[in-house]
């Protein structure tokens, strides 16, 4: 395994129409390093996603960290986490790459 920290591959862009609301999940370079986010805001799939992985409900997501989104767009960020698990995998291997990287920097620095 490649300790590279960009994408492995091109992830995949989706819309869905949720309620009557069409929410498009993007993927865009210079954004969030390109990870998969809702569009129109700087808010990571992966992040939305376990949140509601462990435990926390649509409605408290939407009321809490995440207000900013509307109910619609949480839902598609878990229905686009649920569709692409391979997506997922890619961004944690990517995220535990850099915080090794941050964690040996901070070392050489100390």
């Amino acid at each position: 395994m490649s300790d590279s920290l960009g994408p492995s591959f091109d992830y995949p862009e989706e819309t869905y129409l949720l309620s009557g609301e069409t929410v498009r999940i993007v993927c865009t370079d210079g954004v969030l390093d390109g990870k998969p986010r809702v569009d129109g805001h700087r808010v990571a799939v992966h992040y939305v996603y376990a949140k509601h992985e462990r435990g926390r409900t649509v409605e408290e997501l939407r009321e809490g960290v995440y207000s900013e989104l509307s109910e619609q767009e949480i839902r598609a960020a878990v229905k686009y986490a649920n569709e692409h698990p391979d997506v997922l995998e890619d961004v944690a291997r990517i995220e535990e790459a850099e915080w090794r990287q941050l964690g040996r920097q901070s070392a050489d620095e100390g």
